[in-house]
């Protein structure tokens, strides 16, 4: 139900920004402008001002749609199944049970090589995303530090902070 009203707000902002530019742009090119010597008239069509809001919009969609999969590519992440360190069973068992205690659906949780402390959490939606974490955040905080900074990302995860990004971007 969350998602369906963010859904609809999503919808009913997009619209109202399309409706307010597609009335004040006309009326800037035709009246204000020529007031200041502004000569616009006929070099602005308004059908490439929607297309232009629909498609940064759709786009918007999309990648959120795909940003598991390029935050993957761009990174060249390791998927933790089995975790096969000590380092790894407090990454992957800390994801677990964060996600247990949300009731929400356990993120994918992924290792990137990188020397920077850091770590994310995107996907479309909570119940299918994904939490990674850089090697350099592993070797330099210690396990509680990187339980906090996992759950601080579950958190982002479970108030579907992507999807809030992805309306601020669109």
């Amino acid at each position: 139900m969350k998602w369906m009203k963010g859904m609809f707000l999503l919808l009913a902002a997009n619209i109202l920004i399309m409706v307010t530019l597609s009335l004040t742009v006309p009326l800037l090119i035709n009246f204000v402008l020529p007031m200041f010597g502004i000569d616009l008239q006929g070099s602005v069509d308004l059908s490439s001002l929607v297309w232009a809001l629909a498609l940064g919009f759709g786009g918007a969609f999309i990648s959120l749609a795909f940003s598991k999969q390029m935050a993957r590519a761009m990174l060249d992440c390791r998927q933790i199944t089995q975790p096969r360190s000590q380092a790894e069973q407090v990454i992957y068992g800390s994801v677990q049970e964060i996600a247990q205690r949300l009731h929400i659906t356990m993120p994918e949780v992924w290792v990137y090589e990188s020397p920077d402390p850091n770590a994310f959490a995107t996907g479309p939606s909570k119940n299918n995303s994904m939490v990674a974490v850089s090697t350099g955040l592993l070797s330099n905080l210690q396990e509680q530090e990187v339980r906090a900074v996992l759950a601080h990302e579950m958190g982002h995860v479970y108030n579907g902070d992507m999807f809030a990004t992805t309306v601020l971007a669109g």
